[in-house]
C-alpha cells in the first residue's frame, strides 16, 4: 500500500438522503478537506429498508415507553440525532442504488453491483447504513469498509447504543471506528474512545458518544493521507487492540424485550428515587483539603479541610512557594453570579491559613488557575473555555494583581490548560470538545512551542493524544520524581470529578506521545468526600480539593444532590 499524495477517493453507504446531523457534519468536514473527496454514494435501495429497527410489538413495548419519556425529558442542545436533508451536500457526488441480498449475517452486494463500484476506485468506504455488508465488498475499497460501532463491546457487540450502560448502572460506553472483515472479531480498530455515561439519560449520553466519534473519520483519513497505507495499518494494530470477542448471547438486532428488562428497570428506578429522596437532605460542595510533609503524599486521610461558606465552593488549587509562604490560588465560584473568578489564599509552614480574597475576575467563568514563571514574571492561565479563547495574565504585583497580558489562542474552547517546559520546548495539555455537543472531559490535546507566550502553537500530530473519559483530562501541574515525568488527570467516569489518575509520561516528542496510569486516587478514605479532581504539591505542601457531602439546611435550595 503506497502513500500517494492524491486526495484519498471516499464513498459512503447510507440507507437514505435523510441523515442524522453528525453524520452530516462528518461528510462536509471530509468534503471541505484537502486529504480527501466523496466520489460515490452508494443508496441501499432495499424496500424494506435498514433490516435493524426498534421492535413495536407487545415484547418490546417496556423499552419504548422508556424512549419515549427519555426524549420528553431531556432535549440536547445540539440533538446529533437530528434529521438533516443531505441532497444537496450530496448533489455533485455520483449515487449509485443497490438491493442487497439480505441475509442473517449481513448484506451481500451483487456481483454487478460490485463492479459498478469498482469502477469508482474507491479508497475507503464509510458504513453509515446498510445492515452488515459481507462478501467481496469488504475487498473492493483499497482500505477497507469503514464502521462505528458505539456501546460497550466489553458486554455487548449490539442493541441500543449506551442503553444497557445507563440502565446498568455502567459508568463508561465505548465508541470505536474498525475495518469490517468477514471474521468480526478479528476487524481492524482505528480508533478507541471511552465516554461517560449520563446516569438519568439515555438520549444525552448518546448525544455525546455521537458528537465526539464524528471526528474519528476525518482524523483517521487525514493519517492514512499523511503517512500512507503500510505505517497506517502497523500503527493501528499496534496501539488500539482489536475488537473483543462477542459474548455469545448477542445478536445483531437487539431491541431489548421486556422479559430483559423488568430487573434492570425497576432497580433503575429505585436507584432514581433513592437520588431524589437523599437530595432533600444532603447537597455537595467543592471544598479544599491540605497537608504539610515531605514528599508527595499517598494518603490524604490527615488532611486538614478548608470549608468554604454555603454560597460558593473551592475547587482548582495551584500552589506557589514563596519566602516560606504558600500562596495557593483558587477558583471560587459563587452561587449567586453562576460563574467562578480566581482568588487567593496563603498558608504557612504551620498550616495556618487566611481567607481567600479575590484576584482576577471577568464577564465570563474563571476557573483552574494555571501559575507559571518566566522570563522573571509570574504569569497565569485561567480557564475561560466559556469565552473561547487560552489567555494569559501577568502578575504586575504579587500575588493580588494581575493584568491581562495577550491570548494564546483563539477560537478554542479548551479546558484545564497545563503547561510544561520539556527539552526546550513547551507543551500545552487541554482538553478539547471538537465539536458542538461533545463534552469537555472526554479527550486531551497536546499542542507545543518554543516560548510560552507566542501565540501560534502547534498542534500535535497525535492530537487527540488520550481518548478517554477515565485519565483524558488535566488535573494539576505535570511534576518530576527521580526523572520521570508524572501527569495528574480527572477520572470523570463515574462522575465529573470522582477521582484522579497519575499518568507516567513515557515519550512526548514533536512526533510521539505515550503515557501509563501508575496510581489511582479514588475518594475513598473519608465517608463525606465523593470526588476528587486536582493535585498540587510544592515544597512541602499538598492541595487537592474534595466534593464534600454535606447536610442540607431546609432553606437551601441550591443544586443537585451527587449520587
Amino acid at each position: 500500500m503506497e502513500h500517494s499524495r492524491r486526495k484519498l477517493r471516499v464513498g459512503i453507504l447510507i440507507c437514505s438522503l435523510s441523515i442524522p446531523a453528525w453524520a452530516q457534519a462528518m461528510l462536509d468536514r471530509i468534503k471541505q478537506s484537502d486529504y480527501a473527496q466523496l466520489v460515490l454514494t452508494v443508496l441501499n435501495d432495499h424496500s424494506q429498508g435498514p433490516r435493524c429497527r426498534p421492535g413495536n410489538g407487545w415484547d418490546t413495548w417496556l423499552y419504548r415507553l422508556y424512549t419515549a419519556l427519555d426524549q420528553a425529558r431531556y432535549h440536547p442542545e445540539h440533538d446529533a440525532l437530528e434529521i438533516k436533508d443531505a441532497t444537496g451536500l450530496l448533489a455533485d457526488v455520483p449515487t449509485l442504488r443497490v438491493v442487497p441480498r439480505r441475509t442473517r449475517e449481513g448484506d451481500y452486494f451483487e456481483e454487478e453491483n460490485i463492479k459498478r463500484i469498482e469502477a469508482y476506485d474507491v479508497d475507503v468506504l464509510i458504513r453509515l447504513g446498510f445492515h452488515m455488508p459481507r462478501g467481496r465488498i469488504l475487498q473492493v475499497p483499497r482500505y477497507g469498509v469503514w464502521s462505528y460501532h458505539h456501546g460497550d463491546s466489553r458486554a455487548t457487540r449490539s442493541g441500543p447504543p449506551g442503553f444497557w450502560e445507563v440502565i446498568g448502572g455502567r459508568p463508561v460506553t465505548e465508541s470505536i471506528l474498525h475495518i469490517l472483515s468477514e471474521d468480526p472479531d478479528s476487524e481492524i480498530v482505528l480508533c478507541r474512545s471511552y465516554s461517560s455515561i449520563h446516569r438519568l439519560s439515555v438520549r444525552l449520553s448518546r448525544n455525546n458518544c455521537l458528537w465526539k466519534s464524528l471526528s474519528f473519520v476525518p482524523r483517521k483519513l487525514e493519517e492514512l493521507h499523511r503517512i500512507g497505507g503500510e505505517r497506517f495499518f502497523d500503527k493501528a494494530r499496534r496501539e488500539n487492540g482489536r475488537i473483543r470477542p462477542r459474548p455469545r448471547t448477542s445478536s445483531h438486532c437487539a431491541t431489548p424485550k421486556n422479559r430483559e428488562l423488568w430487573g434492570p428497570i425497576l432497580r433503575y428506578v429505585a436507584w432514581r428515587a433513592k437520588t431524589k429522596f437523599l437530595s432533600m437532605f444532603y447537597s455537595c460542595q467543592w471544598t479544599l483539603l491540605f497537608g504539610l510533609g515531605d514528599g508527595v503524599p499517598r494518603s490524604f486521610r490527615t488532611f486538614k479541610k478548608l470549608v468554604p461558606p454555603r454560597n460558593r465552593f473551592w475547587a482548582d488549587p495551584f500552589v506557589v512557594h514563596r519566602s516560606g509562604r504558600y500562596y495557593v490560588f483558587i477558583e471560587e465560584f459563587d452561587y449567586a453570579q453562576d460563574k467562578g473568578h480566581i482568588s487567593m489564599l496563603t498558608i504557612d509552614e504551620n498550616g495556618d491559613h487566611t481567607e481567600p480574597v479575590k484576584v482576577l475576575e471577568q464577564p465570563y467563568h474563571l476557573s483552574y488557575p494555571f501559575v507559571f514563571e518566566w522570563d522573571s514574571n509570574t504569569y497565569m492561565i485561567p480557564e475561560s473555555a466559556e469565552n473561547r479563547r487560552v489567555e494569559v495574565y501577568r502578575c504586575t504585583e504579587f500575588p493580588r494583581k494581575w493584568e491581562f497580558h495577550k491570548v494564546l489562542m483563539e477560537g478554542i474552547a479548551a479546558f484545564d490548560s497545563t503547561l510544561l517546559q520539556y527539552q526546550g520546548k513547551w507543551w500545552l495539555f487541554a482538553n478539547v470538545p471538537e465539536n458542538d455537543g461533545a463534552t469537555g472531559s472526554d479527550e486531551l490535546f497536546l499542542y507545543y512551542a518554543d516560548d510560552p507566550l507566542v501565540d501560534e502553537w502547534r498542534p500535535h500530530p497525535k492530537n487527540p493524544v488520550v481518548s478517554d473519559i477515565r485519565r483524558a483530562r488535566p488535573a494539576g501541574r505535570i511534576f518530576e520524581r527521580d526523572g520521570i515525568l508524572y501527569r495528574p488527570s480527572q477520572d470523570c467516569s463515574t462522575r465529573y470529578g470522582y477521582g484522579l489518575k497519575i499518568n507516567h509520561i513515557l515519550e512526548l516528542s514533536e512526533t510521539e506521545y505515550r503515557e501509563k496510569e501508575v496510581d489511582s486516587i479514588e475518594p475513598k478514605w473519608d465517608k463525606h468526600i465523593i470526588g476528587v479532581h486536582t493535585f498540587n504539591h510544592a515544597g512541602r505542601l499538598t492541595v487537592i480539593d474534595g466534593l464534600l457531602k454535606r447536610p442540607r439546611p431546609p432553606w437551601d435550595k441550591r443544586g443537585q444532590y451527587v449520587w
